[in-house]
């Protein structure tokens, strides 16, 4: 990453260094003799705690529930996340979105309770959340996900690592209740982790879940490196301080989130989505269908935004046609970098729902 002038941050000596050797307990063994999943998570857990900092980068695949037909591979990742963390209260983060090419990258970083972010056009720092920044939610992920759970791993191997020294495989059924995945709306998956053999810290961390199409890709990818380096994290030299409240008088954040209430066809044979309160949409939504076969595609959003009923283009053109009674309605995809559904206090709703058919 680099300073907030645009320059390659540096540690207060210049040169990235080691932290000592932790002290754990005696029944971590070093070397990658140890055949127990509970004690390696457990020695992972004891190496966790005495982390001065340590740097990430991470793929959060958007699409990896929803697949949309055509787009494979990396393609699908459509988030990046790097940055590094320096406990107990600092925080650098360069998050960048979208298709290569189009690539959007912002920048923030956390000093205590005081939050900076740069806008990626101006290049201007705000302190303060921007109201529409709800996605910075998955940046906590990263640091939660650091030390493992202390039950409930198994051990799959112990593998050569980049830099020649051993690493443990724990496979886990579920995330870990603590990893806040569950509020993102996706489903539970298998969690990977890969423990250096030698020193217990988390080099990475994988979440897999299976798509509607049956396959399985990563959710969110991570991974760790530069611990106990010694850096300093400073606030940006010049800023605009965010207002606590918006415009419109609401506090983001300060209300109970929307929820799904049910799925209807109206009289032109669209398909309208009825939320509990007003929501609004910025970007592009789309209503997914189910398909065995190809995974899936997207209805175009006809409008609604503003109102507590979305409507879904049931004959968008290009797209396959609906079968009453067959066709299959699982959730709500967002396509481009910037989307989002959201209500007046900047809450996304809860998008849960059983599978809908078309009627």
């Amino acid at each position: 990453m680099e300073d907030k002038d645009g320059d390659a941050m540096e540690d207060k000596d210049g040169d990235a260094m080691e932290g000592g050797e932790s002290a754990l307990s005696a029944e971590c063994l070093p070397g990658g003799v140890l055949d127990d999943a509970a004690t390696i998570s457990s020695c992972s857990i004891e190496a966790s705690q005495q982390v001065t900092g340590f740097s990430f980068d991470a793929t959060f695949n958007l699409l990896a529930v929803f697949p949309i037909e055509g787009v494979e591979g990396e393609a699908m990742s459509a988030m990046e996340l790097s940055g590094r963390v320096s406990p107990p209260d600092g925080f650098e983060y360069m998050i960048s979105l979208g298709p290569e090419g189009e690539m959007i990258e912002i920048r923030g970083l956390a000093i205590g309770t005081d939050a900076y972010t740069q806008d990626p056009e101006s290049g201007q720092w705000y302190k303060g959340t921007p109201f529409d920044s709800e996605f910075l939610s998955v940046v906590p992920l990263v640091e939660m996900l650091l030390p493992p759970s202390d039950a409930g791993a198994t051990l799959s191997e112990t593998l050569e690592l980049d830099d020649g020294t051993k690493g443990y495989v724990l496979l886990y059924d579920q995330p870990d209740q603590g990893s806040g995945m569950e509020g993102f709306g996706f489903p539970g998956g298998d969690l990977t982790r890969v423990v250096g053999a030698d020193d217990f810290l988390t080099r990475e961390v994988r979440i897999g879940v299976e798509g509607l199409d049956n396959e399985v890709r990563d959710l969110l990818a991570i991974t760790y490196h530069g611990y106990n380096e010694v850096y300093e994290i400073e606030p940006p030299q010049e800023y605009i301080t965010l207002p606590d409240f918006p415009d419109d008088g609401f506090e983001p954040g300060s209300s109970e989130p929307p929820t799904i209430l049910g799925l209807a066809t109206n009289e032109d044979g669209d398909i309208q989505v009825m939320f509990s309160e007003p929501v609004h949409v910025q970007g592009e939504v789309e209503l997914y269908v189910l398909d065995p076969a190809t995974g899936g595609w997207g209805l175009p959003l006809l409008g609604g935004s503003g109102t507590d009923t979305l409507t879904f283009d049931a004959d968008a053109e290009g797209r396959p046609p609906l079968v009453l009674g067959e066709s299959q309605i699982a959730g709500l995809t967002f396509p481009g970098a910037d989307s989002e559904i959201a209500d007046a206090d900047g809450n996304w709703p809860i998008l849960d729902f059983e599978p809908w058919t078309y009627e």
